[in-house]
């Protein structure tokens, strides 16, 4: 398997008003009790574990960490995970912002009541629900996190957290007795070496967006009688009328021999090479099986496995979204 998962994630234009809710004597305790229970990380023993609902969540599958620097000079820390569950998937993420990474410790927190250079926030996803289901913390204004490990030498995090997530219909999801262990995140990611991650830049309605690092992931899987499904998928947030918003763009190319894919190598609708999707909580796009839906293989990273490339499509005949994707 061919599998890439940038971290470092876009600096979000957040609301104006968040709520803040203090924690309860009873959450501090298990907050406390999960920090003892953290013994000292070793290499190779990830997990980033919580209750969502009262039900577990566990994740080992694209596990990742990273640090990313500010235009303000100040930090973002984000820990994010798959987990798999038959034919669901959900995925789980924390965000955290600071003014100066190299200080970070065990014992420092990030909080709602306790805002440093941006306010901290959870995300959950279901990919399973129908339509995928969207939640995060900033309508609650809900989140705490501790850090209870960091070894800025070999660049490893742990820490716990709770949050409260609600979708965009009011759907609430409480994350509970959350850890995370042992979390590879790189080094300080300068804006120059962003410029080499994978990344997204497309129109959609006439808007033009860019969607890079963690925010974006790409695998190549089995798709039967020998081919193989190269998948994208990228997570755009955006500002709707009222509140912030997300979609999930898909593209999924299919082919027989990955080994053999080529500069001007062309992936079609009307074949079934070539599948495009755009999902909203208001709306949902698919791509016509088409000659107007098609990607071109622009450039190949055979060492690293990375592709680039050209696309666009269209529904009922509408173009929907046309763009280009790099070191995927």
């Amino acid at each position: 398997m061919n599998l890439t998962f940038r971290s470092g994630w876009l600096l979000l234009l957040l609301m104006a008003f968040i709520s803040t809710s203090c924690s309860s004597d009873d959450e501090d305790e298990v907050m406390e009790e999960l920090e003892d229970e953290i013994e000292e990380p070793e290499e190779g023993n990830s997990e980033l574990t919580a209750e969502v609902n009262g039900q577990l969540f566990s994740s080992k599958f694209l596990l990742e960490g990273g640090v990313r620097e500010l235009t303000n000079g100040g930090y973002e820390i984000n820990i994010s995970g798959l987990m798999l569950s038959g034919e669901d998937t959900t995925f789980l993420s924390l965000h955290m912002y600071g003014i100066q990474f190299t200080n970070l410790k065990a014992g420092d927190t990030f909080s709602i009541s306790e805002v440093s250079n941006g306010v901290p926030y959870g995300l959950f996803i279901d990919y399973g629900a129908e339509p995928e289901l969207i939640a995060s913390s900033f309508s609650k204004g809900s989140f705490s996190s501790t850090i209870v490990d960091i070894d800025h030498e070999k660049r490893r995090v742990s820490g716990t957290f709770a949050y409260t997530a609600q979708t965009e219909s009011g759907e609430i999801f409480e994350i509970t007795n959350g850890v995370f262990k042992d979390i590879a995140y790189g080094s300080g990611i300068s804006a120059e070496e962003q410029k080499n991650f994978g990344e997204l830049n497309a129109t959609y309605k006439g808007r033009n967006f860019t969607i890079k690092g963690g925010l974006i992931e790409s695998h190549k899987l089995p798709a039967g009688n020998n081919n193989y499904d190269f998948t994208i998928r990228a997570l755009r947030y955006y500002y709707g009328q009222d509140s912030l918003e997300l979609a999930i763009i898909d593209i999924v190319l299919t082919g027989s021999d990955f080994d053999m894919l080529s500069v001007g190598d062309q992936f079609i609708g009307s074949d079934g090479s070539a599948f495009f999707s755009y999902v909203s909580v208001t709306e949902l796009y698919q791509s016509d099986a088409t000659a107007s839906t098609v990607c071109t293989i622009t450039d190949i990273d055979s060492e690293e496995g990375l592709l680039s490339g050209s696309f666009s499509f269209e529904t009922n005949g509408v173009p929907v979204m046309r763009g280009t994707f790099s070191n995927l």
